[in-house]
This record gives C-alpha cells, structure tokens and sequence, in this order.
C-alpha cells in the first residue's frame, strides 16, 4: 500500500456468544450453591445425593459452556486497514485489500442461511465462519468498503484437502 493510499477503517466484528455466555453463569452459580448446600451440610440423605448429582451434571454443560465460549470468542472477521483478517479458532486466514476483492454471498437451499466468502474476482478465496451473524458481516463489509456481491447458483464447497503421500520406497527398476 502506498503511503499516499486511504488506509481503510480498523474494525472486528466476533460470533455471538450470549446464549452460551448465560448458561456459562447459570451452570457456574448452580455449581456454587449446590457445593456449598453439600459442604455446609445443609441437605443430608437421599436430597444431598440428589444436589450432588445435580452438581456434576451442572458442572459438565459448565465445560461445554465454556468450550463453545471459547471457540466462538476466537472467531472473527477483522481489518486493520491493510487486510481483512478472517480467524477461526485454530487458524486464520490474511488477505490484502485489493480493488477486486469483496464479500459473496450464496443462499443454501438447504439451511436457507447464507454462505458468505470472500471473493477475488468472483472466485471464492476464503470462508468466512457461519458462527458471524450475516448482518453482522454485511455491516463490516459496508464499514470497510467491500462490495457485497449475491451469486447464483449452490454455495461453492470448501476445497478438497491434497493427498497424503506416505513414506514409500521406490520400486527398484530393472
């Protein structure tokens, strides 16, 4: 980019995490107050076994709760103002602003729920998460001043990974 060039506008858009978020504090407060009525013995007999079963099954929607968080939080559609960055949660993809670049949107007609890529040329390049709100990722491709673009026809599918080669001797010739 030329330092003459307009830098775009820095901005993150993430997944959603409120219904998560809420079951996380609700699982973590039933967690504390059914130890707490077991350790202080404030139940006893056929009721404690009942909290303390309570408490474990509170205790693992709590992990996942707190998995899904944590995926969720780690995925985003960010621009710095040289590039868009779309990060998932064990990876990220960086791609450079550019006159040909822009946000497509394909519906599935099975889930009746977009798929969004960004596109060079029309030519799908990179996914962005189906955990980002639609609207959400339209309204950052407005602030960054990408072209939201509608296609046509199924929702391109991810790319085949390449075959593994395995470690195998050459056949000797003769």
């Amino acid at each position: 980019m030329n330092d003459d060039e307009q830098r775009r506008p820095a901005t993150v858009v993430r997944a959603t995490v409120r219904p998560w978020a809420d079951r996380l504090a609700w699982t973590l407060t039933a967690v504390l107050a059914g130890s707490a009525l077991v350790i202080t013995e404030v139940v006893d007999g056929a009721l404690a076994v009942v909290v303390r079963i309570g408490v474990v099954g509170a205790f693992l929607l709590m992990v996942a709760a707190l998995a899904i968080v944590t995926v969720r939080l780690r995925t985003s559609l960010r621009s710095d103002g040289t590039a868009v960055v779309v990060r998932g949660p064990f990876g990220a993809s960086v791609v450079p602003f550019h006159d040909s670049l822009a946000v497509g949107r394909w519906l599935d007609t099975e889930t009746r729920r977009p798929v969004i890529w960004l596109t060079d040329h029309g030519a799908p390049i990179v996914r962005v998460p189906p955990r980002i709100d639609p609207v959400r990722i339209e309204l950052f491709a407005s602030r960054v001043g990408l072209e939201v673009a509608e296609r046509d026809g199924a929702p391109p599918a991810p790319p085949e990974p390449p075959p593994v080669a395995r470690d195998q001797p050459d056949e000797p010739e003769y």
